[in-house]
C-alpha cells in the first residue's frame, strides 16, 4: 500500500513538473540606435513541428515575457520593415533571459519602410510622412496644437495659425476624414485635443486622389489611438503644470478574437496667460500726413477646462469581415478675462485720452461624433478590400462677452456693451472605398464620398444706454446667417511597381454646392462648381539606400463659413474682422521632386517644391470710414481674392545617430513666393472731401523666408532620456506685414520606472519665454507695430503607467490576431 501511494505521488509530481511552464524574457532593439521596437512578434516552434505553438509581442520598451513548456524550440523574432532574427534549436529547461536582441532594417523597399536610424519617430512613405507623436518626449503632456511645432514641414504661429512650408491653406483631418473636433476652428479644436490621445500625425504635402482635394498646401491627418492587442491593455496619465494646469487621461482596450473594445479619456483644467500690445500711427489717405497716435495693450488669461471621451468597438464576424462603431464627445468651458488700455495722442504727441476696456468672455464648445464602418477582405493577403462608412458629427459653440469702457483721462463718457453668439454645425459623411489587386505589385482603387454640412450662426451686439438704462441692439454688428455646403466626390487610382519604379496615379472629381443666407442684410447667394483633381506619384530606387521621388497634384481652397460672413467680429472695437460673401475658391497646382539617401547612422531627405495658385486670398486691412467716440479711425480687416502666386522652396531633413546614446533630428525649409496681386480700395476723393472714389491698389510682392528645427535626444544611464526642441522662424515679409524672427526652445527629461511599466516626464515648453510674435504693418491708412504672446512658458510634470495583459496562445487556428488598418484610409 505504501509503495502504491509513493508511486502515485511520484507520478503526479513528475506530471505536474513536466507540464509546468517556464518564462522566457528578452528585449528587442533596433541595431545601430538601440531604439526599442514595440509590437515585435516572438514565436516558439517546437522541433519537429511545422507551426509555432507559443508566441507574444513586445511592449513599448521592447520587452517580452512569454510562458512555454520545457523543450527545444526555434525562436523567431519579426518586425515589419526589419530582417527577421532566428534562434535555432534553443534548449529551454528553466526560466531564461535571452537578453538584448538586435534587429536590422530591411532596405528592400524604401517607399514603405521607415527612415533608417529613426524607427518609431518618423516614417517616410511614397505619398506622406508620418510623425509618431508618442516617441517625441517634448510632445508629452501637451496638446496637439503645441505638438505640431515639432513636426517637419509644419509651423504654428503664436496665435495658433497652422502652416505647411509657410502656406496656411492646410486641411486638417482626423482619422482621414473631416471631424467635429476641428469643425469650427482648427486651432481651437487641436488645442483641446491631448497629444496622449493621438497615435501618429501624417503630413501629406501632395495628397493622392484618395484624399480630399481641399487644402492647397496639403493635409495634416491626425490618427487617434486605437488598441489592437489581445487581452486588456492600456495606459493612464496624470499631469501637473505651471501656470496652473491639471490633467488626467487614459487609453484602454480589451480584445478577444471576436471583438475589440477601445476607449480614450482625457481631462484638463488650465490657465493660460497672454498679452498683446499695438502702437498705431494713423495717416490721412489723401495727403499721407499723420493725424493721430494710438497705443494699446491687452493682458488676457484664458481659464478653462476641457475633456474628450472616445469609445469604440470592433466586432469580427470572421477573419474577413469587421464592423466598427466609434463614438466621440468633447467639451470645453472657458472663462476668459482681459484688460485693455488705450492711450490716444494727437499729432504733437499730447495725451488726449486713456481708456480702460475690461473684458469677460464665457465660452462653451461641445462636439460629438458617431462613426459606423464595415470592412470586408476578399483575399489571404488582405489587399483586396471593401470599406463602407457613415459618419455624423455636430459642433456647438456658445459665447457671451461683456465689455466695460472707463476713461481715466479725457472728457468722454464711460460705456458698456455686450455680445452673445451661437454657432451650430452639423455634418454627415457617407463613403465607400474599394481596392482590387490585379497582380503582386499592382492594384486599382475606386471610391465615393459625399459630405453634407449645415451651419447656423446668430450673433447679437448690444450697447448700454445710460440715459434710459436700456440695452439697445447694434444693427451694424449683429447678424444671423445660415450656411450649407454639399460636396460629392469620386476617384479612381492606379498603383504598380515596375522593377525599380513605383507608380501611384489617380483622378478625383468633386462637385460643390454652397448656399449662403444672410438674414440681417437680406443677402442670398449660391455657388456651384465641379472640378477635376489629378495626382501623380513616382518613385525610383537608385540603390538599396537611396531613392528619387516626384509628385504632382491639383488642389482647391474653398472659402470657409467665416470668410463668407460679411459681418464683423467685435473683440477689438478699433480693428474689426469681417468676411466677404464674394470670395472665390483658390486653385493650386503643386509639383515636388525629392531625394532620399541613407548611410550608417545618417539619413537625408531633400525635397524641392513649386506651387502655382490662382485667385489667392489675403487679409486686407483698410480704413472702415467710421470713427469711435474719440474720433479715432476704426480699421477693418477682410479677405479678398487678389491675384496669382508662384511659391517655391527647398526642404532638407536629416536624422543623425552617431552612437547609441545620441540621436539628432534636423530640418530646414526655405521658401519664396512671388505675388502678382491688386485690389480695389475705397479712399476719399482729393477733389471732394465728402465723396469717395475707388482706386486699384497694387499688392505685387516678392519675398522669401525660412525656418529650421533641431531636436537632439540623449540617452543617459538608468533609463533617463533628455530631449530638446529648438526652432527658429526667420523674418518674413508679406504685402503689408513684416514678421520679425523668433527663436523658441523646448526641453524634456524622461525617466522610465517599474521596468518600463511607468515613466515620469518633466517638460518645459518655451524654455526662454520667447515665443512672441513681433510684426510691423502699413498701408495708406496707418502704420503699426505689434507684439503678442498667446501662451507663456509652461512647466508640466507627467506620470504615466502602462499595463499589458496580452494573451499568449497556442496556434490552434481559432484565435488569430487580426490586424486592423481602418485608420490608414481616408
Amino acid at each position: 500500500m505504501i509503495r502504491t501511494i509513493t508511486l502515485l505521488l511520484f507520478l503526479t509530481t513528475s506530471l505536474l513538473y513536466a507540464n509546468a511552464k517556464i518564462t522566457v524574457t528578452g528585449k528587442i532593439l533596433q541595431m545601430g540606435t538601440n531604439t526599442p521596437l514595440e509590437y515585435a512578434t516572438v514565436s516558439f516552434t517546437e522541433t519537429g513541428r511545422p507551426n509555432p505553438i507559443y508566441g507574444g509581442i513586445t511592449d513599448e520598451n521592447g520587452f517580452f515575457s512569454i510562458e512555454v513548456e520545457k523543450g527545444t524550440y526555434t525562436i523567431k523574432i519579426e518586425y515589419l520593415g526589419f530582417k527577421p532574427l532566428t534562434l535555432d534549436n534553443k534548449k529551454i529547461g528553466d526560466n531564461l533571459d535571452l537578453g538584448i536582441l538586435l534587429l536590422s532594417e530591411d532596405a528592400q523597399s524604401l517607399s514603405e519602410v521607415v527612415v533608417k536610424g529613426e524607427k518609431g519617430l518618423f516614417e517616410n512613405k511614397l505619398d506622406k510622412k508620418i510623425y509618431n507623436i508618442d516617441r517625441d518626449l517634448t510632445a508629452q503632456s501637451t496638446n496637439v496644437l503645441q505638438a505640431l511645432n515639432n513636426v517637419p514641414s509644419v509651423s504654428v504661429s503664436v496665435d495658433g495659425g497652422i502652416a505647411l512650408r509657410g502656406n496656411s491653406n492646410v486641411r486638417i483631418l482626423v482619422n482621414g476624414k473631416p471631424s467635429g473636433l476641428v469643425g469650427i476652428s482648427d486651432a481651437q479644436g487641436l488645442e483641446r485635443l491631448s497629444s496622449n490621445a493621438v497615435e501618429r500625425i501624417e503630413i501629406i504635402t501632395n495628397p493622392s486622389a484618395r484624399y480630399d482635394a481641399e487644402g492647397a498646401a496639403g493635409i495634416i491627418n491626425i490618427i487617434l489611438k486605437k488598441g489592437r492587442n489581445l487581452g486588456f491593455n492600456g495606459s493612464v496619465q496624470a499631469v501637473l503644470g505651471v501656470p496652473e494646469t491639471f490633467g488626467v487621461g487614459g487609453n484602454l482596450n480589451y480584445r478577444t478574437t471576436k471583438f475589440n473594445v477601445f476607449a480614450n479619456l482625457n481631462f484638463e483644467d488650465a490657465k493660460r496667460p497672454g498679452h498683446e500690445s499695438v502702437n498705431t500711427t494713423f495717416l490721412d489717405e489723401t495727403t499721407g500726413t499723420t493725424t493721430d497716435f494710438l497705443s494699446q495693450r491687452q493682458d488676457i488669461t484664458r481659464d478653462g477646462s476641457e475633456y474628450t471621451m472616445a469609445l469604440g468597438i470592433d466586432y469580427y464576424f470572421n477573419e474577413k469581415n469587421t464592423l466598427t462603431f466609434m463614438g466621440l464627445y468633447a467639451n470645453e468651458d472657458n472663462d476668459n478675462n482681459g484688460l485693455s488700455i488705450f492711450n490716444t495722442f494727437d499729432v504733437d504727441g499730447t495725451l488726449i485720452s486713456t481708456r480702460l476696456r475690461g473684458q469677460r468672455e464665457l465660452e462653451e464648445d461641445s462636439s460629438d461624433e458617431y462613426t459606423l464602418t464595415y470592412k470586408s477582405i476578399f483575399d489571404e493577403d488582405e489587399e483586396h478590400v471593401l470599406m463602407v462608412e457613415a459618419k455624423y458629427d455636430s459642433n456647438t459653440e456658445i459665447e457671451s462677452a461683456t465689455f466695460e469702457d472707463t476713461y481715466s483721462v479725457g472728457n468722454f463718457e464711460d460705456a458698456q456693451d455686450r455680445t452673445a453668439a451661437e454657432e451650430r454645425q452639423r455634418n454627415l459623411l457617407i463613403q465607400a472605398d474599394y481596392v482590387f489587386p490585379f497582380s503582386e505589385t499592382g492594384s486599382f482603387e475606386a471610391g465615393y464620398r459625399s459630405t453634407m454640412r449645415t451651419i447656423k450662426f446668430n450673433s447679437i451686439v448690444e450697447n448700454f444706454n445710460s440715459d434710459t438704462n436700456i440695452w439697445e441692439l447694434d444693427g451694424n454688428l449683429s447678424n444671423r446667417m445660415d450656411y450649407g455646403e454639399d460636396i460629392y466626390a469620386a476617384y479612381l487610382q492606379y498603383a504598380n511597381a515596375f522593377g525599380k519604379f513605383t507608380l501611384l496615379t489617380g483622378l478625383r472629381m468633386e462637385i460643390t454646392h454652397i448656399d449662403v443666407t444672410q438674414f440681417t442684410s437680406d443677402i442670398s447667394l449660391s455657388k456651384n462648381y465641379g472640378n477635376l483633381f489629378p495626382s501623380f506619384h513616382l518613385g525610383y530606387q537608385l540603390t538599396e539606400t537611396s531613392e528619387l521621388k516626384t509628385s504632382y497634384g491639383r488642389r482647391i481652397n474653398r472659402p470657409s463659413f467665416r470668410e463668407l460672413n460679411p459681418f464683423s467680429g467685435y473683440s477689438n472695437d478699433l480693428n474689426l474682422l469681417s468676411g466677404n460673401p464674394n470670395l472665390d475658391p483658390v486653385f493650386t497646382n503643386s509639383l515636388e521632386l525629392g531625394y532620399t539617401r541613407n548611410w550608417d547612422g545618417v539619413s537625408l531627405e531633400t525635397i524641392g517644391y513649386f506651387q502655382y495658385s490662382k485667385d489667392i486670398v489675403q487679409l486686407i486691412t483698410t480704413n472702415s470710414g467710421m470713427v469711435n467716440e474719440e474720433s479715432i479711425p476704426i480699421l477693418i480687416t477682410r479677405p479678398l481674392n487678389v491675384g496669382t502666386e508662384n511659391r517655391y522652396g527647398l526642404e532638407v531633413s536629416s536624422i543623425y545617430s552617431p552612437s547609441n546614446w545620441l540621436r539628432v533630428n534636423g530640418t530646414i525649409n526655405w521658401f519664396r513666393f512671388e505675388q502678382n496681386a491688386s485690389f480695389d480700395n475705397t479712399v476719399p476723393d482729393p477733389g471732394d472731401s465728402n465723396a469717395l472714389i475707388t482706386e486699384r491698389q497694387s499688392l505685387n510682392t516678392n519675398s522669401s523666408s525660412w525656418f529650421a528645427r533641431l531636436s537632439p535626444k540623449i540617452s543617459l544611464p538608468r533609463e533617463i532620456d533628455v530631449q530638446m526642441g529648438i526652432q527658429y522662424d526667420a523674418p518674413f515679409r508679406e504685402a503689408y506685414t513684416t514678421r520679425r524672427g523668433m527663436l523658441v526652445a523646448n526641453v524634456s527629461v524622461n525617466k522610465e520606472l517599474f521596468k518600463g511599466r511607468g515613466a515620469i516626464n518633466l517638460n518645459i515648453s518655451d524654455l526662454f519665454n520667447s515665443r512672441i510674435s513681433r510684426r510691423e504693418a502699413s498701408n495708406t491708412s496707418f502704420l503699426s507695430n505689434s507684439e503678442s504672446q498667446y501662451v507663456e512658458r509652461q512647466f508640466n510634470l507627467t506620470f504615466t503607467y502602462r499595463f499589458k495583459n496580452t494573451e499568449e496562445h497556442r496556434d490552434d487556428g481559432d484565435d488569430e490576431d487580426y490586424e486592423d488598418d481602418d485608420y490608414d484610409e481616408s
